[in-house]
């Protein structure tokens, strides 16, 4: 029984500082180490995440981690596209990053959720580096980034919750 309780104490210290880390990274870029992942775009051309954001700077970006295998992360695209419809127009980019590690279970897994955007393959050594990063335990798992590709919510909600929305919004106030 002793063991539970220390044990159970343990997890409740590690849950509260894994907390304050991603909220100490709220306002902050992503490390070096995470802007040089290797990304693969749907044709396997190699990029990184750094030139990826570059791209993109300007927009308020909804970063979507999710893999192929992954039902709940199919379950919530269709929530996403609601927004990319909500969005349209506007100053908000989707950037979805696939764990797959096959590239053809990823292109097919592309082609039967069907949603617009920007879509990258995760390269395995960088995955890891995103996860350890972003304290990442499992997918699908949303980051919101500003308009100069800061950190604005490490841990956004999904995109069912109205939350999410409320988040992109007041973004999108603050510097139309």
């Amino acid at each position: 029984m002793k063991y539970y309780f220390v044990l159970l104490i343990g997890l409740f210290f590690w849950e509260n500082s894994s907390a304050q880390y991603l909220r100490n990274l709220q306002g902050q870029p992503f490390s070096d180490e995470v802007l040089e992942s290797i990304l693969y775009d749907t044709k396997g051309q190699e990029t990184n995440l750094s030139k990826v954001l570059d791209g993109l700077k300007g927009k308020v970006i909804l970063l979507d981690f999710w893999a192929s295998w992954c039902k709940t992360c199919h379950r919530e695209m269709p929530y996403s596209k609601k927004l990319q419809k909500e969005y349209e127009g506007k100053k908000v980019a989707f950037l979805f990053l696939s764990t797959d590690t096959d590239y053809k279970k990823w292109i097919r897994g592309l082609a039967k959720v069907n949603i617009d955007g920007h879509h990258y393959r995760i390269d395995l050594k960088s995955k890891k580096a995103i996860k350890e990063f972003l304290k990442i335990r499992g997918i699908p798992y949303y980051v919101i980034l500003d308009k100069y590709n800061h950190i604005y919510d490490p841990k956004a909600k999904w995109p069912h919750h109205i939350k999410l929305k409320n988040s992109i919004d007041l973004l999108l106030e603050i510097d139309p």
